[in-house]
């Protein structure tokens, strides 16, 4: 979208010096979170408008008729809170760390517990204030549920002024109702976790390449590095200004896409974005090929029978093998990039170790190679 005068609009995060200092320090300032309490939140936003969400549109479907009347009214009761992305505040994995939801969902429940009211209220009336923007269409004001008539909902903002508690029992009764009969199904069934943890792994080895690399294929056609900053499209103008303190805050999503959803976290910036399906399956065909290749050269194969036998450096396999130490290590390279082992500091010695992925890959392997 663009200005009256032409200029495209956009959010913008700007570095301090240090962390423009090399490719390497800004690489430091990434940070991976893996959130199953985002993706409740953000399944919750997929529900209040599927049209823009086809990628979920048949589990929206096949849940259509397990939502009561009652969980209607209160989604869209505190639709603020998931509509324009998840505040900060509901993701307890911004500040710990837990791969399980069960774990983080009774974190929030202890974090709701404990939030400074006036603070909570705020941050519902900016929320507030930003749905009033303009630029949100008004079809996406609202549930697109032609057939539910949802009884008229009760300012949020007002209720927290006025019964705080009663907000907070009511949005905890909805959060785990919603979990029980709604939710819980559909993440396990999915393994939302492992899709989550393979996109933090292919997105780590993009990162590997280069900062800018990483950026531009988050979502290449709406966020990239530009001119030391990074630049996301969006219907309005915002800056952050990321101190060499702050971090920025990955955490990605199975359902947010195709939205990019920014929020400031302490000093940190939290960048919420959705991949696609087809990312978590080319990365499992990405590792698959990376690893057969590996395994394809006869040099290789004995050097990971040496390996497993006893952990060894390059020195020694160089003696073992009876081949050139630049050869050595050009193998343990790709067999490195392959997942396939892994190196570790002794003393002034580097050795070398196989991993659990060939083992879990190819039950009794060395067994049959030995």
């Amino acid at each position: 979208m663009k200005h009256k005068e032409g200029f495209f609009m956009s959010v913008h995060i700007k570095f301090g010096n240090y962390s423009k200092l090399s490719s390497d320090t800004l690489t430091q300032r990434v940070q991976f979170t893996l959130s199953p309490v985002n993706e409740l939140f953000q399944s919750l936003h997929v529900l209040l408008n599927p049209k823009h969400h086809g990628q979920n549109l048949n589990w929206v479907l096949q849940i259509k008729n397990k939502i009561s009347d009652e969980m209607y009214v209160d989604l869209q009761y505190f639709k603020i809170l998931y509509e324009l992305g998840t505040p900060s505040f509901l993701i307890p994995n911004l500040q710990s760390f837990s791969t399980d939801l069960d774990s983080e969902f009774n974190q929030l429940l202890v974090n709701l517990k404990h939030l400074d009211l006036e603070w909570v209220i705020q941050q519902v009336e900016q929320l507030s204030h930003e749905r009033q923007n303009d630029f949100i269409p008004t079809l996406a004001k609202g549930i697109e549920w032609a057939d539910f008539k949802p009884t008229p909902a009760t300012n949020l903002i007002q209720d927290l002024k006025t019964n705080p508690q009663k907000v907070f029992d009511r949005f905890k009764c909805f959060l785990i109702n919603y979990r029980q009969n709604i939710f819980d199904e559909f993440f396990y069934q999915n393994k939302i976790v492992s899709k989550l943890t393979a996109e933090i792994e292919r997105e780590t080895q993009l990162l590997q390449t280069g900062f800018q690399t990483l950026i531009n294929d988050l979502q290449n056609d709406r966020i990239f590095w530009n001119n030391d900053e990074i630049t996301i499209t969006k219907p309005f103008d915002q800056t952050f200004n990321l101190e060499n303190t702050g971090a920025i805050l990955l955490l990605p999503s199975t359902f947010t896409w195709p939205h990019l959803f920014v929020s400031p976290y302490k000093n940190n910036v939290v960048i919420n974005y959705g991949f696609e399906s087809q990312h978590y399956a080319s990365f499992k065909f990405d590792t698959l090929q990376k690893v057969f290749s590996a395994l394809s050269d006869p040099i290789r194969l004995k050097i990971l029978i040496q390996l497993f036998n006893q952990h060894q450096t390059t020195q020694t396999l160089t003696s073992i093998m009876n081949i050139g130490m630049s050869t050595v290590s050009r193998h343990l390279q790709i067999l490195k990039e392959a997942g396939l082992i892994k190196s570790h500091r002794q003393g002034k010695f580097v050795l070398y170790e196989p991993t659990n992925l060939i083992t879990n890959l190819i039950p009794n392997f060395f067994d049959y190679l030995l």
